[in-house]
């Protein structure tokens, strides 16, 4: 088992923060609107694809940090990882 620290930018911090807050909001708020609700497949479709392009946004912002610390093709699943201390834990 790998354990990755990285020092981050503040910037980097900033962003990561943000795609987090921006995906996990949404997927709480997926969880919620689909047990309670009965809607069309169009508006389905349209909350998946929502919830896919944060999940890419996401991604590439970690791996975009990785490679910008010298960690190249290294796969981080969204409970991975964390943020404390301006530092980026990944557990893998």
């Amino acid at each position: 088992m790998q354990r990755i620290e990285i020092n981050l930018l503040e910037d980097e911090k900033l962003e990561l923060e943000f795609r987090s807050f921006e995906y996990n909001g949404l997927r709480i708020n997926f969880n919620q609107f689909v047990v309670g609700y009965d809607f069309d497949e169009k508006n389905y479709n349209r909350l998946i694809n929502t919830l896919l392009e944060k999940y890419t946004l996401l991604q590439k912002c970690l791996l975009k940090i990785l490679e910008n610390h010298g960690y190249k093709k290294i796969l981080v699943k969204t409970f991975d990882f964390y943020v404390a201390d301006m530092k980026l834990i990944i557990n893998g």
